[in-house]
């Protein structure tokens, strides 16, 4: 990197060089090689931008889906749901009147069967590195491709 005040400032950036042609390279899965489902999740998100991105990837893979703001919303949907059972609840680490762990907290003691991913942009969320049992929690970095959303989610609902 170089700067100068007034001159401003130049990166120079180095790309490991990849010594295959684009054929030989593995080819990312499509769209419909995605696992597929057809349980209940509930997307818990703040951002309504980041929600809609979810709910359309999960829905285009099979889920039925309901969506949250916040955590105190999620509860509420959850404990007044009557469309069959929800089988798993996305939700954000942080967000405005409850955050996703202590959403997490209180599904388990209403509803424990229902399964928890959690999401975040941050790196520092430390309470995931363990849950009660001390193992890693179920987790997705955002921002998130959409196979990683479907490939948790399945193997979440399927563990």
């Amino acid at each position: 990197m170089q700067s100068e005040p007034g001159s401003g400032s130049l990166f120079e950036v180095y790309l490991p060089l990849i010594d295959a042609h684009p054929s030989q390279l593995e080819v990312r899965l499509a769209v419909g090689d995605l696992p597929r489902g057809t349980e209940t999740v509930l997307v818990v998100e703040d951002e309504p931008l980041v929600r809609d991105v979810a709910t359309m990837a999960l829905n285009q893979q099979g889920y039925r889906l309901l969506e949250a703001g916040n955590g105190v919303d999620a509860l509420r949907i959850v404990d007044e749901y009557d469309g069959g059972e929800i089988s798993l609840v996305v939700t954000d680490v942080v967000m405005p009147l409850m955050g996703g762990k202590e959403l997490a907290k209180q599904l388990a003691l209403r509803h424990p069967h229902i399964k928890v991913l959690f999401t975040s942009g941050y790196t520092d969320d430390q309470f995931l590195s363990g849950g009660t049992t001390g193992d890693p929690l179920p987790f997705v970095m955002k921002p998130y491709r959409r196979a990683d959303l479907a490939n948790e989610v399945r193997e979440l609902l399927d563990a």
